[in-house]
């Protein structure tokens, strides 16, 4: 076999960027796992994250499909292209940067999550949340760019930044706090405190930008939230509202989410009792929304830790192999039956050539399905449950898959 650099370095990548299961000790939920239900229900009944999931990713199940080297290289670059971005940011002239990689914590609903980039408007000084976020295809192009439809998921975890934040006041204040913790693993960066001072106390504003990675075409919007004559807030895209789902439901669906972790630790609770097997007094669980981990000031001995340890490990073993009754169930359909697609087709929301190979039958188009389930890194455990027909595809035919991906699925 000839020498070749890539064959290293791929490897090296995809050891760096594949992920491993661990299991979480509170139910910490992600800005990117935020789901809400959808108002016309056509296309599925939410938007977002899977609970299921997300669930999976709680408990430690066990990853069943690593990302290859191609999907690490669209990492790295998106990385990238948003860091420099910041970069850019700083050395604009007038100035606008004010600061990047604040961290908040809400602990209502054990959310962390961190701004990419805060700027300042150097005309009306109103601080502006910016998320970039890097696309490529020609469906993500055409839809994003030419067509000006931001990705609903990218709306909701602004929606959520806008909603904890929501004053240049608060803001300002977030950030000095993260510039005088030492303690966590904080990446904040600020201007001099003259110049982020400056900004405006009142409403925030949030800009939603995007840059492909193959046409490096960029597009910007203005999400806002507004509230609307039936007491719902809903997002709204440069002034225009979409009433595809109510901000309240991300909340909701988060509290689900983390009802589901709590009785599936419980009953690991009560299934380790029953083996004799306790948790030790020093110990303090997360059991209920409310409850925070301890914060360990008070002394413990060497044993008494290691007792601590052994039983939170024994507990996310039980908890990550109780049967499918405890988990969420799946929102997303690895395979349509033919009434949805037809339904989708008549609709236009199915693209013309994919709904007539289907229809002709040809190989490698008989399924339809979401996209969602063709890159769950759980598809070996859920879909064989959902769509026992279609199991054999996971493990014989991956690699024969037409291509689909969040970029340019329809």
């Amino acid at each position: 076999m000839p020498f070749k650099v890539l064959d290293f370095v791929d490897a090296t990548l995809v050891s760096q960027e594949g992920r491993e299961p661990k299991a979480s000790r509170t139910p910490s939920v992600w800005p990117s796992e935020a789901s809400a239900d959808r108002i016309d229900k056509t296309e599925g009944p939410i938007v977002g994250a899977c609970h299921r999931k997300s669930f999976g990713r709680m408990v430690g199940w066990p990853i069943t499909n690593q990302v290859d080297p191609i999907g690490a290289w669209r990492f790295v670059t998106g990385r990238s292209v948003e860091e420099h971005l910041t970069t850019l940011a700083k050395d604009t002239k007038p100035a606008i940067f004010a600061a990047a990689g604040v961290r908040h914590y809400v602990p209502d609903i054990y959310l962390p999550f961190e701004l990419d980039l805060v700027v300042k408007d150097p005309d009306t000084h109103k601080g502006w949340l910016v998320e970039c976020k890097t696309i490529y295809g020609y469906m993500a192009n055409k839809q994003i760019i030419e067509e000006g439809k931001p990705k609903l998921e990218n709306i909701m975890q602004l929606c959520l930044y806008l909603l904890e934040l929501k004053t240049g006041k608060r803001l300002k204040q977030v950030i000095e706090a993260g510039l005088l913790d030492t303690k966590s693993r904080n990446r904040i960066q600020a201007a001099p405190l003259e110049f982020y001072s400056q900004i405006d106390d009142g409403p925030l504003g949030a800009k939603l930008v995007y840059i492909s990675r193959d046409e490096c075409a960029r597009k910007e919007f203005d999400i806002t939230i507004q509230e609307d004559f039936d007491g719902s807030n809903y997002p709204c895209i440069d002034g225009m509202m979409w009433k595809i789902f109510t901000v309240e439901s991300i909340y909701e669906r988060f509290k689900t989410l983390q009802n589901y972790w709590f009785i599936a630790r419980a009953e690991a609770e009560r299934r380790l009792a029953a083996k004799g097997v306790v948790a030790p007094p020093t110990l303090r669980l997360v059991r209920g929304h409310g409850d925070q981990p301890a914060d360990h000031d008070e002394p413990r001995t060497d044993e008494e830790k290691a007792a601590e340890q052994d039983y939170l490990t024994r507990l996310e073993r039980e908890t990550a192999s109780l049967p499918a009754q405890f988990w969420p169930p799946a929102e997303y359909q690895w395979a349509y039956p033919p009434e949805k697609i037809e339904l989708l087709n008549n609709r236009q929301l199915l693209g013309k050539k994919r709904y007539e190979d289907w229809k002709k039958k040809k190989k490698g188009a008989d399924r339809i399905g979401d996209w969602q389930c063709l890159y769950c890194p759980f598809k070996k455990m859920c879909v064989p449950l959902q769509n026992p027909q279609w199991a054999y595809l996971l493990y014989d035919m991956t690699d024969m898959l037409p291509v689909e991906t969040p970029e340019n699925s329809p």
